[in-house]
């Protein structure tokens, strides 16, 4: 028999907190590992944007295309 997925889907809110520099700065609410992420104005698909968790670590996420599904996708790694 087999068991329906009841998990719910990965809901967050991002903020944007500055677009200088040339990258958009957004502050991530709700999200499980992510609290910044900090993203190129001319990032295309598959190239790494930086993104901030825990009390001081950084990490690389991949770009799919929107934010949203770039960083549900990463709190899948």
């Amino acid at each position: 028999m087999s068991q329906k997925n009841t998990k719910e889907p990965l809901t967050f809110t991002a903020r944007l907190v500055n677009s200088h520099h040339g990258f958009q700065d957004f502050d991530i609410d709700g999200h499980p590992v992510v609290r910044r992420a900090c993203v190129p104005n001319s990032i295309k698909k598959g190239e790494h944007f930086n993104v901030y968790h825990g009390e001081s670590s950084k990490s690389g996420a991949v770009w799919t295309g929107t934010l949203g599904d770039s960083l549900r996708k990463f709190a899948l790694i």
